[in-house]
This record gives structure tokens, sequence and C-alpha cells, in this order.
């Protein structure tokens, strides 16, 4: 049975409402990522294939410094240009291999696949250098700290990674308030 016309452009109507609610339940709306739980949907289908391949990965946990202070300071607006700024510098720093996320309101996650440990504390100290090179462009930013976790022995889930990658990120910023 033939469609008309008017009954073809009520279903486009329909599936570009469709398609417009799986992008909002999928990526953040201020930075375009990944939202979280595609993030770990992503990091289970590679902890499956890590099983059967024995290939490495890590994720990395971004923790971004001061964004509460920036808010207070400056304005909720101010907050947002700094998510956006640091989101697009990651863009423009890792691999098109690697999946980025924003996690949280000042956290982001990034997926690394074929990378042990050693490589991706590599990846992490070459980012905190990368950082600290950039921090005058980056709008009101004041460091970040990063928690890297790989996928072994200790750490068989999403949960177990997450959990060992935000620990690690505690440390890291306990260790910067130190400095500061």
């Amino acid at each position: 049975m033939a469609r008309t016309l008017k009954e073809a452009e009520q279903e486009i109507e329909v599936l570009k409402r469709e398609v417009k609610e799986l992008r909002e339940l999928t990526l953040d709306d201020l930075t375009g990522l990944p939202r979280r739980k595609v993030f770990q949907v992503a990091v289970e289908e590679e902890i499956l294939r890590s099983k059967r391949t024995k290939r490495p990965f890590s994720i990395l946990i971004i923790d971004l410094n001061y964004l509460k202070t920036v808010n207070d300071t400056y304005g909720h607006q101010a907050g947002d240009q700094m998510i956006r700024s640091f989101a697009m510098f990651l863009r423009s720093t890792f691999r098109d291999c690697d999946i980025l996320a924003r996690t949280g309101g000042d956290e982001f996650m990034v997926f690394l696949p074929d990378q042990n440990e050693k490589s991706a504390t590599t990846v992490k100290e070459h980012l905190l250098q990368t950082l600290k090179k950039g921090e005058s462009l980056l709008p009101f930013f004041k460091g970040a700290a990063i928690g890297v976790a790989t996928f072994g022995k200790e750490n068989q889930s999403f949960e177990q990674m997450y959990a060992a990658a935000d620990k690690a990120m505690y440390v890291h910023k306990k260790a910067m308030k130190k400095q500061d």
C-alpha cells in the first residue's frame, strides 16, 4: 500500500524526534561528548574483547580543579565555558580511536584501547604537561587531577576500573593541593 506524501512527512517528523531523544540520552548537551552510560558500555564491550584477545586497555578519569570556585566567582556561564573549552581540548589531543566522555559535572573519562599501564601513565603525564603549557589558552582553567586504571587481574569490571581510576585521581588531587 503506497503512502501519501503527507504520511511520509509525518513519519519523517516522528523519526527526527526519536533521533533527537536518543541524542539527548547518549550525548552531553554542553560538550557533545558521550555520557557516562555510553562510555560504560564501550568499556564493558572492551572487557569482553580483552578477555578473548588478551589485548590491554586503560581508562583515565580527569577531574577539573576549581569548577565550583569558577561558578561562584564568575557565574555558571563561565563554568560552562570552561567545560566546553576543556572538551574541545580533549578532542584535539586524543586519538580518533580513543573514546571521550563527560561523566559528571567536572569529570571526564577517556578510554584508551591498546594501552597498558605504562603507556597509559605516559599518556597521563603528556596530558598534564600539555595542559600546563596551554593553561592560559583555556578560559578559567586551573589544572586537573587525573587517575589511570588498566584492565587486568585487579580490574575485571567497569566498576573496578572506575573505582581504581577514581582512587588514583584523588591521590593525584591530594598531592596537587599539597603543592599549592
